[in-house]
């Protein structure tokens, strides 16, 4: 896996897309926007095939403070 998507909503007239990110042939993340609230990281069964996904925006500092 890795590369991009582009979709083209022929309605509005509106393209999004789809950037992949792999590592060693695995799927490491999937980034649909600008900034790190739009990386998620897929997660895999055991052949592979993405199950789910976890966003990766928001992180915790220490001392307990959040920061996107």
């Amino acid at each position: 896996m890795g590369g991009q998507e582009l979709t083209l909503d022929t309605d509005s007239s509106t393209v999004t897309g789809l950037r992949y990110y792999a590592f060693a042939g695995q799927a490491i993340a999937v980034r649909s926007g600008p900034g790190l609230v739009a990386v998620t990281t897929p997660i895999p069964d055991s052949q592979g095939t993405a199950l789910a996904s976890i966003a990766n925006g928001y992180a915790t500092l220490p001392g307990g403070c959040g920061r996107a």
